[in-house]
């Protein structure tokens, strides 16, 4: 798919009221922990500003198990509007599906398992009103554990709230910087520069970031408002097993280094490839101590189409004897010794 077929226009499927709520905060869902999902909307709704104010939405993506529009009203009654697809859209679909769907000047989309901190839609709020130029604003976030215990902060941007300023490398080239539960986006941003690519999977969310950053300016809060919930099998999803989600990284790195306006992008993206590349490197190395060869395997693979430099080369080819040495050794004991790689 071509990078102009890949971002697909945003449309307002709804009528506007003639008080347009400033938040639309939305969570899409598919098949939800029932438990979580009721921890993430407590945690909108302890800071419920009214109706007039905020539209809180759920858009459940046609969940095999059943849409959890019964557990949402026995929470929250109609305060929430609960919406159910007849088809199963997919991660990018049904985010564009989300800010399509909902009416107000911000929007906030939420993962159906993070949380937000007491606080976090007014201190945006105020920080917005105060620097209206701005076309996205974030908080520092946390990590949380299957329990809601913190584990990690994301990394502190600035020590004070305001416009960033020299943001960009931060953002294309070290770590994660946003995750969805800190950030929301103008309504308009997002009609004007078009809605999550669906050629993208892992990256999709910083791809727009990136796109974002390249085209407004972003306010930035330093407390930790947000929280983005890791879980306990983060190590078998299914993007990591099969190198998906380097892989992903390599093909945004590819899209972003061709609209980027700061002048010097192609470095950027270089530095950019090295780093992921060596992410996933480091995760084949954890693979492959966990004895699981086939996914250290495809990491090495994702790694290489990534970035192929010396280095990542040399890396790649030592952890691959290792693991032709492992596979080797285990299927002909007997022979060991004899055994070039042991030599």
């Amino acid at each position: 798919m071509n990078s102009e077929t890949a971002i697909p226009q945003i449309n307002t499927c709804v009528s506007v009221p003639s008080k347009q709520p400033f938040w639309s905060v939305v969570i899409p869902t598919y098949n939800p922990d029932q438990a979580m999902l009721e921890s993430a909307l407590r945690s909108i709704l302890a800071q419920d500003l009214g109706p007039e104010e905020m539209e809180i939405v759920v858009i459940d993506d046609c969940s095999p198990n059943g849409s959890p529009e019964a557990w949402v009203k026995r929470w929250a009654g109609d305060r929430i509007k609960v919406m159910n697809n007849s088809h199963n859209r997919g991660l990018a679909k049904i985010w564009n599906f989300c800010i399509e769907s909902t009416s107000g000047q911000w929007v906030h989309i939420l993962h159906q398992d993070d949380v937000v901190a007491q606080g976090y839609y007014a201190s945006l709020q105020k920080g917005i009103e105060t620097n209206p130029e701005v076309g996205a604003a974030f908080s520092r976030f946390s990590y949380i554990d299957d329990q809601g215990n913190e584990t990690a902060k994301g990394p502190l941007e600035q020590d004070h709230q305001g416009v960033l300023s020299d943001f960009m490398e931060d953002l294309v080239k070290r770590d994660v910087r946003i995750i969805c539960a800190c950030m929301s986006v103008k309504r308009e941003v997002y009609e004007s520069l078009g809605g999550f690519r669906v050629d993208l999977c892992h990256a999709l969310d910083w791809e727009m970031w990136i796109r974002i950053a390249n085209s407004y300016p972003i306010f930035y809060h330093p407390e930790v408002l947000a929280s983005w919930r890791q879980h306990d099998d983060a190590m078998t999803n299914s993007q990591m097993l099969t190198g998906d989600n380097v892989r992903d990284i390599g093909r945004a790195i590819r899209i972003w280094r061709e609209y980027l306006t700061v002048s010097n992008r192609k470095i950027l993206a270089k530095e950019s490839s090295v780093y992921w590349a060596k992410c996933g490197l480091a995760l084949a190395g954890a693979y492959y101590r966990s004895s699981n060869y086939k996914a250290s395997l495809a990491q090495v693979s994702a790694a290489l189409s990534c970035h192929m430099s010396l280095e990542i080369l040399r890396k790649s080819s030592l952890l691959w004897m290792k693991i032709a040495k492992s596979l080797l050794c285990g299927k002909y004991s007997k022979v060991c010794a004899l055994c070039v790689l042991c030599v």
